[in-house]
């Protein structure tokens, strides 16, 4: 199982559904959008998951604090 990890959202394009969380080393990884993370604004907290994808790290299991 994957470390859960913490950052903020950096970016949120609701046109593509998809978003960009910077985590708490700086990096930038990639998410999709999803109904309660489309209701919450840049900067939010979030704890998370990354795994492997086609494009690279991406997030996934995204919380709220």
């Amino acid at each position: 199982m994957s470390t859960i990890r913490k950052g903020q959202i950096a970016d949120l394009d609701l046109s593509s559904g998809r978003g960009v969380i910077i985590d708490e080393n700086g990096q930038d990884i990639s998410f999709e959008l999803n109904e309660q993370l489309a209701q919450v604004g840049i900067n939010a907290e979030v704890k998370f998951q990354i795994e492997l994808g086609q494009e690279g790290l991406r997030a996934v299991a995204i919380e709220l604090p």
